[in-house]
């Protein structure tokens, strides 16, 4: 059986190409990307399976490709060599064996940001109230047992934090910016 939601004689064109990709990735348990750019149907569905918390497997670039691959790995897939095998950080040459690594959780739930004893949330917004500052300073000043890349994540998804321009990224309450004159 063969079954679209397009007229059979439709043409090829990008916003039906994009709403297949919907289909295709909301059918998948795991997802493999073999090289994506920063917008488009792949990007899309790769992040879409992410929030989703499903399995996504992206091949670790050469070094001298310009894709965003590795932008998906820092968002939390899972980097795979060309065999398909689970590997670490490519601090190593392209010609040295990779070593698996064990899988880590990006997008864990909200409730892994309170425990019993603090509420994270809270001591976060309080020192924002205070200025402006990078996801090291938060770290280091509430003592966070967490490392940059969960802290970082939970800040952009908290509505009531918003990032500032720069590199770094700084975070503030949404309520804290002020209109400057200069900039």
């Amino acid at each position: 059986m063969v079954l679209s939601t397009f007229f059979p004689k439709a043409g090829w064109d990008v916003g039906l190409a994009m709403a297949r990709n919907a289909y295709i990735y909301g059918l998948a348990k795991e997802i493999y990307v073999a090289e994506s750019d920063s917008k488009g149907g792949t990007w899309e569905g790769a992040m879409d399976g992410l929030k989703r918390q499903r399995k996504i497997y992206v091949r670790y670039p050469e070094s001298k490709e310009k894709n965003a691959n590795l932008k998906l790995i820092e968002l939390g897939a899972l980097s795979v060599n060309m065999d398909g095998k689970i590997v670490g950080p490519k601090e190593m040459s392209s010609t040295e064996l990779f070593e698996p690594i064990a899988k880590s959780v990006v997008n864990e739930p909200p409730s892994m940001y309170e425990d019993s004893k603090r509420n994270f949330e809270k001591d976060i917004l309080e020192l924002l109230d205070k200025g402006t500052y990078i996801t090291k300073e938060i770290l280091l000043a509430l003592k966070l047992d967490w490392n940059c890349r969960k802290l970082t994540n939970f800040l952009k998804k908290n509505p009531n934090i918003q990032a500032v321009a720069g590199k770094p990224a700084k975070f503030t309450r949404n309520d804290m910016i002020s209109p400057s004159l200069f900039g």
